[in-house]
């Protein structure tokens, strides 16, 4: 495997500690010019739980990561084996190898989830030395740091004066507990002077501690203690021990022969170029392999939807393309960022960093849909429908007369009606009938004609079929023609009818879609096509149609 272009970096976990990453790490870099990827990483994984987690593997698998373990620096390794060198080792279990995902880790202590009582508890006292012993923390206590003070910024727009409101600041910290699954407990103690003495523990690691005259201030200062020492750039757990007491404190280290740090650098690997003014951003120079392997005929359609946002245009384009997109996400602890990089195909269009998971979403989509653009066609839709408002289909030149017939309308009563001859007998001249006046009705009461809905549950067959088969026959028509326009038809169509319209279009295989809003709403049936045949149907309308305008890309990767 090509050492160039192997991102390392991906495969860090967001809760793996600096030390194990560190050689986990080292190991894949000295080693991958020799396996594939995947051995690589799953060998790492192996190496890694075989001297920390006393893990035992198959004797092929072993001898693998004693040859493997020859390319890694000798000093890194002894280094690493001194750091764990007091970690408990499991015994060897006929079950089988445990993997990473079968360790409940707390706090930096591991312990096995099948065996709790057997991997600790048997131990003797003994097991915590006189001396303190260091272990690195996971990323939770930072996490726990950021929550707390995202928490902060929304309420106070400032730590301070969050922290002078005691019950606003104590308030914040237990919701920033809850929201990264951590459990706080405060215990206290009566001192000889009368005082009290508050320990508060996160995930039963002291991370606090303070004395005052009463509980509550005493609590009060233990959390800010806590708050204080969770501000520190570096921290790790110290086993204490007390009498036969063993006990974990979280605390503040500087010690690189206690806690390895994460010195990156010692590798001398090449880094991407950071951009601040895209707040962190890797910029799209994260393509190893050349454009025109990657894209092929990728094709960029741009909607005419205003309120498109490049994630979506990326997804609808990938839709298009019969292409897999993927938004790749993490946390970064060396950066204490989020990254997110999109891929197209499995193969890397952007990276970018940003404080907040949306910022580099939203980022890292905006540098991909910008190295699309500059490598590949782009589709921009002008309007809903390719075609012209000649060829739109009405209602009245599709039905004829045939909603203007009154069906069962009542013919005027003729000069030879006995009741009309009676009345004239009887001295009546025309118009109303009345006592006084003649103030009556002039026509007689007759039916009124109600096309549609005519009546509950009224259904009139006769002018359903007749709709029907009037559609399938300009379908048919539309189909025949080879025409490559779309075929639009009016606002002058009811809901019901537009359902009938939609149900001809789907058993014709035409895409169908309606557009406006009532009563100004009509329907339009489309042709399906890829994204080939769209380019190829722009390029014979001579890069421009009335729906579409094809726009040619600023790099040529020929």
């Amino acid at each position: 495997m090509d050492m160039e272009n192997f991102d390392v970096e991906k495969y860090r976990t967001a809760h793996e500690s600096d030390t194990d990453w560190k050689i986990r790490r080292a190991f894949m870099l000295s080693n991958c010019e020799y396996l594939n990827e995947s051995q690589l990483v799953c060998l790492a994984n192996c190496y890694v739980n075989v001297n920390h987690y006393g893990c035992s593997y198959p004797e092929g698998v072993m001898k693998q990561l004693t040859y493997y373990e020859a390319n890694i620096n000798q000093d890194l390794i002894r280094s690493y084996k001194k750091a764990h060198s007091n970690f408990p080792k499991n015994e060897k279990s006929t079950e089988g190898p445990l993997h990473r995902e079968s360790w409940k880790v707390a706090a930096g202590r591991p312990q096995f989830l099948n065996d709790q009582d057997k991997s600790f508890d048997s131990q003797p006292a003994e097991t915590c030395s006189s001396h303190s012993k260091f272990r690195q923390v996971d990323g939770s206590f930072f996490k726990l740091y950021k929550t707390f003070q995202e928490l902060n910024t929304t309420a106070n727009n400032n730590t301070n004066d969050a922290k002078n409101d005691s019950s606003n600041f104590m308030s914040n910290f237990k919701i920033a507990m809850d929201k990264c699954k951590m459990v706080g407990e405060s215990k206290y103690e009566t001192l000889l002077n009368k005082s009290f003495n508050c320990k508060f523990y996160i995930n039963s690691i002291l991370v606090g501690e303070a004395n005052a005259n009463n509980k509550k201030q005493a609590r009060i200062h233990a959390y800010e203690n806590a708050f204080e020492l969770l501000k520190k750039p570096s921290l790790a757990v110290e086993e204490v021990t007390a009498g036969d007491h063993c006990e974990q404190h979280l605390v503040a280290v500087n010690d690189l022969d206690a806690v390895e740090a994460n010195n990156f650098d010692s590798f001398n690997e090449k880094k991407n170029v950071i951009n601040d003014s895209m707040s962190m951003s890797i910029t799209a120079m994260s393509i190893t392999e050349p454009l025109t392997d990657l894209l092929g005929d990728f094709i960029v359609c741009k909607p005419l939807s205003s309120e498109s946002n490049p994630k979506s245009i990326l997804l609808h384009s990938a839709s298009l393309n019969n292409a897999h997109l993927l938004f790749q996400e993490d946390y970064l602890i060396e950066h204490k960022q989020f990254s997110c990089a999109v891929l197209l195909n499995k193969r890397m269009l952007s990276k970018c960093l940003a404080n907040t998971k949306s910022d580099a979403s939203n980022m890292a989509a905006n540098l991909a849909l910008e190295v699309l653009e500059k490598h590949c066609y782009v589709v921009v839709v002008k309007q809903n429908c390719d075609a012209d408002d000649d060829d739109v289909v009405c209602k009245t030149s599709l039905m004829g007369n045939q909603n203007n017939a009154i069906p069962g309308s009542l013919k005027p009563i003729p000069e030879s009606n006995i009741g009309n001859k009676l009345l004239k007998k009887m001295g009546w001249t025309g118009g109303g009938v009345g006592k006084v006046g003649n103030e009556g009705i002039e026509n007689p009461i007759s039916l009124e004609s109600v096309i549609n809905r005519t009546g509950l549950g009224f259904i009139d067959k006769n002018v359903c079929d007749g709709f029907i088969k009037e559609i399938n026959k300009v379908v048919e028509e539309f189909l025949a023609s080879g025409k490559k326009q779309d075929l639009v038809f009016g606002t002058d169509f009811s809901k019901e009818e537009r359902v009938i319209i939609h149900s001809v279009g789907l058993k014709f295989h035409l895409k169908s879609k309606s557009h406006g809003q009532e009563p100004d709403r009509y329907l339009v049936l489309s042709r399906k096509r890829t994204a080939l045949e769209l380019f190829e149907h722009i390029i014979a309308s001579g890069g421009e149609t009335m729906k579409y305008r094809l726009i040619a890309p600023s790099i040529n990767d020929n």
